[in-house]
């Protein structure tokens, strides 16, 4: 089986609520790179998204646990750790431009707005920014609708109200050219600016 097929499989696992069988499909992924790929010397960029796949799984499984006990505190070290191995070999491997790169430190962004650290948050989210509203920005639209979105709501939640007011407003603007009124980002959106 490919390698990206099992990792589609593992997301849409850990989506479900699957996380044992998530996280065997990534152990997959991981064997198939073979034996060294803790050495970062074969496929770099495919080593990477494996990273973040798996880190979006942990993150999620740690999230599952908080809805189930209100008294829980996510422990998001670990996520944040995977996701910054990942955008390490993103950056050394990849174009300074490159969408993923946007991606990338968009979940850096969420994971650290998610545990507090705004302002640390709001520098991924602003690294993010400057290379999705750059000359290739056609290229990026929906990670930057993402990313105003989330560092909008980051913003919120550091007491920056009117900011993040106005970045989730423009997140809104350019999702509502691209996507349909019922498209799940638009809602996704609308319930953010709702709840401010």
């Amino acid at each position: 089986m490919h390698i990206s097929l099992i990792c589609n499989q593992a997301v849409i696992q850990s989506r479900l609520r699957e996380f044992s069988q998530a996280e065997k499909a990534i152990a997959l992924a991981l064997d198939l790179l073979g034996e060294n790929w803790q050495s970062e010397e074969f496929y770099p960029l495919q080593l990477a998204q494996i990273l973040n796949d798996w880190a979006e799984i942990k993150g999620a499984k740690e999230y599952e646990k908080a809805e189930t006990n209100r008294s829980y505190i996510p422990d998001l070290s670990e996520c944040f750790a995977i996701h910054e191995k990942a955008l390490n070999l993103r950056e050394a491997n990849g174009s300074h431009d490159d969408p993923i790169l946007v991606e990338s430190r968009n979940n850096i962004g969420q994971v650290l707005s998610r545990s507090g650290n705004y302002e640390d948050a709001l520098a991924y989210f602003d690294k993010a920014k400057a290379i999705a509203d750059g000359p290739f920005m056609s290229r990026f639209q929906p990670s930057f609708i993402n990313v105003l979105n989330n560092n909008g709501m980051c913003l919120v939640k550091a007491g920056f109200y009117h900011d993040g007011r106005q970045e989730i407003e423009a997140a809104l603007q350019i999702a509502l050219q691209h996507f349909n009124p019922t498209h799940p980002v638009i809602g996704k959106i609308k319930n953010n600016l709702a709840s401010i």
